[in-house]
């Protein structure tokens, strides 16, 4: 009866242990959708008096399929790019252009490994002043976020620029990681077989007893 339990409780635990872990390797198939930048960006018709600031957001719509073998594996893929056109006139950036709209929503569209459409958000940040300078001018920071699947979860990131002259164009990168399995929600089959492997436990103890 003994090495009935202990083998009971061998069962419980590597059952534990299947139910928690990844189903690796994971395959993504993923591409942004879209870029929608806020009301705050735009060309003005008069700089002199200009409220919107000049930057110019291009979304590279190619579809991407890689795979993630294990926790801690990442990869980055161009999802398009971002041109900061503000002219160096009238004073450079005024108030009115810094204090705008400067949001910018980025969707992305997966069909592997669950099918439907993931936002990130950013907010960007407009320095006052000439732009012919050192100084960072303009700065794009996004959010972060986690995506849960069936079988375990990823991290979902567009990597921040910064901007410190005018005419600059910079590659936008999205970055897909994949998380460890100690925040995974076990399937429902695997949790069935967990609590029948315990159950069988507890009724070995009992006959021993």
């Amino acid at each position: 009866m003994l090495k009935t339990i202990k083998q009971l409780t061998l069962s419980a635990t590597l059952l534990a242990a299947t139910a928690f872990a990844h189903a690796a390797p994971v395959s993504f198939n993923v591409n942004l959708s879209s870029l929608n930048p806020g009301s705050g960006y735009g060309i003005d018709a008069h700089e002199a008096a200009g409220k919107l600031i000049d930057v110019r957001f291009n979304a590279q719509t190619t579809p991407y399929s890689f795979t993630l073998n294990n926790a801690g594996d990442y990869h980055l893929f161009q999802v398009g790019t971002v041109s900061f056109q503000e002219p160096n006139t009238n004073g450079g950036i005024n108030g009115t252009e810094a204090a705008g709209d400067l949001g910018v929503t980025a969707l992305f569209s997966f069909t592997n490994p669950f099918g439907g459409t993931q936002t990130l958000e950013a907010f960007g940040t407009a320095y006052t002043g000439m732009l012919a300078d050192a100084a960072v001018d303009f700065q794009l920071t996004w959010f972060a976020t986690t995506v849960t699947f069936n079988g375990g979860s990823f991290s979902l990131a567009l990597m921040p620029l910064a901007f410190n002259n005018t005419n600059q164009t910079q590659a936008l990168w999205a970055m897909i990681s994949l998380n460890p399995a100690s925040g995974n929600v076990p399937e429902p089959t695997s949790v069935a077989l967990i609590g029948l492997a315990l159950a069988g436990l507890s009724l070995a103890r009992r006959k021993r007893a």
